[in-house]
């Protein structure tokens, strides 16, 4: 049988006290942590931009080779029909 001793039930307003200092501790860390996601949020959002400027840039990079190689290899054959006209 549970003991009903007064002295062995736990004083609610302590239990209370506890949960608000609990409280007013977590929201100071909630609002760090809150910040800290933004931060690196932000950070990745400017990465990612800055990827997909590189992504873009290496496009059209490859796209003025894949022209200048094409340019060349007609080069090439006009080259080639003089040379054997020759």
């Amino acid at each position: 049988m549970a003991d009903r001793n007064p002295q062995h039930t736990p004083d609610l307003n302590m239990v209370r006290d506890a949960l608000r200092i609990a409280q007013i501790g977590a929201k100071p860390a909630a609002e760090s942590t809150m910040q800290g996601l933004k931060n690196e949020l932000k950070d990745t959002t400017e990465t990612v931009h800055q990827s997909a400027g590189n992504v873009q840039q290496n496009i059209n990079t490859g796209e003025e080779a894949r022209v200048t190689a094409g340019e060349a290899s007609e080069m090439g054959k006009v080259v080639v029909g003089i040379a054997g006209e020759i």
